[in-house]
């Protein structure tokens, strides 16, 4: 697990270097949410039946987002995050999976964990759909070219998948921490300021919110 954390550690710092964008080494943006997410699993939060499922269900809306356009806009995957299944691709069940176990050791409340994992989304989206090119959307919207109805989309996938995952003791997933800082980093490289701003907010208040949940 050392040797993986490592792995990481390096992928991390090395993608923050660059950027987050190298052509020459498109393979690193799967390999690195697959690592994430086996560091997740690995950090038992909650039961890896649990974030199998969290996963799954993230696919699903996924699936049902690529070819449906619900519940958040009409987009499409890019070649970066291959390979895919039926339009998405695998690498990110494990996305969903970090991000859900993050907001779920944080908050015991399912609505604050949806609009915690919504806000994620205003720092991940501009990013992923823009410079890193994993999806691009077919009807762009007016921030940093999203549709508003990915959001909305984001805010019912969450409530739904946070309301079938049980309840979790209270230790925040620092791969989760670390996945917002990282986009929160190439977001002040790019210099959008707006979703580094959210980024540096979550990254600070993460702490604040698991300590007060301890102590209630």
């Amino acid at each position: 697990m050392k040797l993986l954390w490592a792995v990481y550690a390096v992928m991390w710092a090395g993608g923050t270097l660059v950027g987050g964008v190298s052509p020459e080494t498109r393979w690193a943006a799967p390999l690195f949410l697959v690592v994430a997410g086996i560091l997740t699993i690995a950090e038992h939060r909650v039961a890896w039946k649990s974030l199998a499922i969290a996963a799954l269900l993230g696919v699903a809306f996924e699936l049902a987002g690529v070819h449906t356009g619900l519940p958040f806009g009409r987009y499409v995957y890019t070649e970066t995050l291959a390979p895919a299944v039926f339009g998405v691709p695998v690498v990110i069940a494990f996305a969903w999976l970090v991000l859900i176990d993050f907001v779920r050791g944080l908050t015991p409340s399912i609505a604050a964990g949806a609009l915690l994992m919504t806000a994620a989304d205003l720092v991940i989206d501009p990013l992923a759909a823009g410079p890193l090119h994993y999806w691009r959307w077919l009807d762009p919207g007016p921030y940093y070219g999203i549709p508003w109805l990915n959001f909305a989309g984001w805010m019912l996938a969450s409530l739904v998948i946070l309301a079938l995952m049980p309840k979790t003791s209270r230790r925040m997933s620092w791969t989760g921490w670390s996945v917002i800082l990282f986009f929160t980093i190439l977001a002040i490289e790019r210099r959008l300021w707006l979703p580094a701003l959210i980024g540096a907010g979550i990254a600070i208040v993460s702490p604040v919110m698991l300590r007060n949940t301890q102590q209630a």
